[in-house]
Formats: structure tokens, C-alpha cells, sequence
């Protein structure tokens, strides 16, 4: 009865999410995140309008005054564009700096209730099966912490020790001296690197 009920909440657990940070977001920050996108599009739009204004004088040889005008609308509205859109995100995170206390209360309230919401789901199980998930999970997170460190640490190790070795071997005179102190072995005359 204990593994089955474990089962089910490894299952339930799987299926947990944790709060999505662009849903803490304000309708302000949403808005102008959907603005700055939008003003990229457009003034990639204008570009490659002008790009294919260019392709057609280069092929005709020549243009009306008229298209020329477009041609520097276009380029006008390229140059506006981009830099509104890049202002965009500077002016929010302005915006937002001054009202981080309320915005960091509600970030922590949404995320409480989110937990909430799980654990809800969780108290109709057993406490026994509960605690054997507990530690299972604790277990196998340790276990795999234990893989990556071995894997990272020796790679890493690995990789450190052929830099040095590469770093001595440039600093000692490159390959050539390399291979004549090996062939003559290490005697004064191949310390030298001139």
C-alpha cells in the first residue's frame, strides 16, 4: 500500500510546475514587452522593404524622386524604431525598480499560494509515504549531485591541467623545442628557447 501510494505522488509531483516568472509580470511590463517585439518586427519590416528598394534601383539603374523619399522613410523608420524599442526595456526596468518592495510581496504571495495549491494535493496521502518519498528524493538528488560533481570536477581538472600544459609548452618555445629536448633529452642547451 506504501509503494502505490509513493507511486502516486511521484506522479503528482511530476506533473508540479513552479510559477512562471513572466506571469508575475504587471500589464505594463507585458505591454511593453509586446511593444518592444512589435517595434523590432517593424523596423526589420522597413528594412528589408528598403533592402528590396535598393535591389531594384541597383537592377533598373535608376528611380523616381518618389521612390527615393520611401527609400529614406523607410531608413528613418528603421533607425526610430529599433531605438524606441531598445529605450523600452530600460524605462521599465526604471518603472519597476521603484516599486520593487510591492512587486517582490507579490511574487512571494503568488508563488505561496501556487505551493499551496500542490500541497493541497498532497494531504490526502499518508505521512509514512510522504516521508519515504522525502527521502527517496533527497537521496536521488544527492546521488545525481554526486555524478555531476564527479564528472565536472575530473573534466574540469582535465581541461586545466592540458591549458598549463599547452601554456608551458608555448612559453618554453612551442612544439619544435618540445620535440628537440625530448629527442635530445633535458640538458642546458634546450632550456634555452632562442
Amino acid at each position: 500500500m506504501k509503494l502505490l501510494d509513493a507511486n502516486d505522488i511521484l506522479l503528482y509531483l511530476s506533473t508540479c510546475e513552479p510559477l512562471n516568472p513572466t506571469s508575475m509580470q504587471s500589464k505594463g511590463e507585458s505591454s511593453a514587452k509586446r511593444a518592444s517585439k512589435g517595434l523590432f518586427w517593424f523596423g526589420g519590416s522597413c528594412l528589408l522593404a528598403a533592402i528590396l528598394i535598393v535591389v531594384i534601383y541597383k537592377l533598373i539603374g535608376w528611380a523616381p524622386s518618389w521612390l527615393r523619399v520611401a527609400l529614406d522613410l523607410l531608413l528613418i523608420g528603421t533607425l526610430l524604431s529599433g531605438l524606441t524599442a531598445l529605450v523600452i526595456d530600460p524605462v521599465m526596468l526604471l518603472v519597476r525598480r521603484r516599486r520593487w518592495r510591492a512587486d517582490a510581496k507579490d511574487a512571494a504571495l503568488r508563488e505561496l499560494a501556487n505551493d499551496h495549491r500542490h500541497i493541497a494535493n498532497l494531504v490526502v496521502h499518508e505521512e509514512e509515504s510522504l516521508q519515504f518519498v522525502k527521502h527517496w528524493l533527497t537521496t536521488r538528488i544527492g546521488r545525481i549531485d554526486t555524478r555531476v560533481a564527479q564528472f565536472f570536477g575530473k573534466e574540469t581538472a582535465l581541461l586545466s591541467q592540458l591549458g598549463l600544459a599547452y601554456a608551458i609548452l608555448k612559453e618554453g618555445g612551442g612544439p619544435s623545442w618540445f620535440g628537440s629536448t625530448l629527442a635530445r633529452g633535458l640538458a642546458r642547451e634546450t632550456m634555452s628557447t632562442h
